[in-house]
């Protein structure tokens, strides 16, 4: 699924505009940069305490050189000053990894502009461009922080980690539209309060969300399969890093169920999707490695292994949905053969409705199914149903 749009550029004699992901073909040429993952993916022993953190990932991949400048940058960002001075020259090329550095970490600030005015030569001075006017931005910055407070309302009394993750997820699924229409859609406040975001406002609403319930979270950015920009998230559970692409699991479609949810890119490992659908942008950080494969279905238990297992397996997520008032449902296959065998015989249309059927039963729910419609995600051997009730 390719999600583009076109935003605005700022004429100025010192000005190179690069957009920072927004879900669109990135203006300037890349380097041709392979894409990697670091292995382990945490700072190394002995760092600062604020390294320590997936939160400070991108912080502590920086010199310390590095992160004096950093924080200059980010210090006038928070006071809405002009320009960032530095204490001496910087090259262009360096000042852009800075200015990166500070807009994909620093999304509370959500008056940031992703506009770069990139000098012609080294300077010490970093013009600063912002979104809104400060009054504006400190108005919807508290505005922000109230519907916050409202969503973490909703979680569970010492809800875990991966609780929180999947919370986080679902609510931005199911309250987020893609859209790239508004003043907002690069912002959490878009994703959160305006309910209209592109991938940016996703990953960056899903990175505060998680920040301000205690997970260790960060936005990457890169591109998908058309070269395409793209930005999405990778959470830490217990250790383990995970990719989370709330834009992706939020479809466009033409016709959809009500609680429509889908997890195809909830807690997924790095050969799920990496060099296939999402390509890390790699100039300036080796990213952490996602390699454990707890992923949501088999956390679910809705993993399955063999032909049978999985028809039992789809009747009962069928069966849970109905029980919650959500009328889709899905499972993963662990192999291609069995996600094939099982295609052949969940998809066609008498025996969809048969075990639909049941679950119906079984959940209470009186009427018929109407339209049903099956979606599958090949790389992942995952099939995903929902059901219109009649």
């Amino acid at each position: 699924m390719m999600k583009k749009v076109s935003r605005r550029l700022c004429a100025a004699a010192l000005l190179a505009a690069v957009m920072l992901g927004g879900c669109r073909r990135i203006d300037e040429e890349l380097p041709e940069t392979a894409v990697t993952a670091a292995s382990g993916g945490f700072a190394e022993t002995g760092a600062e305490t604020r390294e320590k953190k997936l939160g400070d990932y991108i912080y502590s991949k920086l010199t310390e050189d590095e992160k004096k400048n950093y924080d200059i940058i980010r210090t006038a960002v928070e006071n809405f000053e002009d320009a960032a001075v530095f204490e001496e020259k910087i090259e262009p090329n360096e000042l852009r990894k800075l200015y990166v550095s500070v807009y994909n970490t620093c999304f509370e600030d959500l008056w940031l502009s992703s506009i770069f005015y990139r000098p012609d030569e080294a300077d010490n001075t970093l013009t600063l461009s912002y979104r809104y006017e400060k009054d504006e931005a400190l108005r919807l910055k508290a505005e922000l922080e109230k519907k916050t407070e409202e969503i973490m309302a909703g979680l569970p009394e010492n809800a875990s980690d991966y609780t929180k993750c999947l919370y986080f997820h679902d609510h931005l699924v199911l309250n987020c539209d893609f859209s790239a229409d508004t003043a907002y859609c690069n912002t959490p406040y878009g994703a959160l309060v305006d309910g209209k975001a592109q991938c940016e406002g996703y990953a960056f609403a899903y990175n505060y969300l998680c920040s301000k319930a205690g997970v260790d979270c960060i936005s990457v950015w890169g591109t998908n399969s058309e070269n395409a920009s793209h930005a999405w998230n990778i959470v830490n559970i217990d250790g383990e890093c995970y990719h989370v692409d709330c834009t992706w699991d939020d479809p466009v479609l033409t016709e959809q169920t009500p609680n429509f949810l889908r997890h195809y890119y909830f807690l997924v490992k790095d050969s799920d999707i990496l060099g296939t659908t999402h390509f890390l942008d790699g100039r300036y950080f080796e990213w952490p490695s996602c390699l454990d494969g707890s992923n949501f279905y088999k956390r679910e238990g809705l993993y399955c292994t063999d032909t049978a297992e999985c028809t039992a397996m789809m009747e009962n997520a069928a069966a849970k949905a109905f029980e919650t008032g959500a009328y889709s449902f899905g499972i993963r296959c662990g192999d291609e053969k069995t996600f094939k065998a099982v295609c052949d015989t969940l998809l066609m249309p008498i025996n969809a409705r048969l075990y639909i059927a049941n679950a119906m039963k079984r959940a209470g729910i009186e009427g018929t199914a109407g339209k049903v419609m099956s979606y599958t995600n090949d790389s992942e051997y995952v099939i995903h149903v929902s059901v219109n009730i009649e």
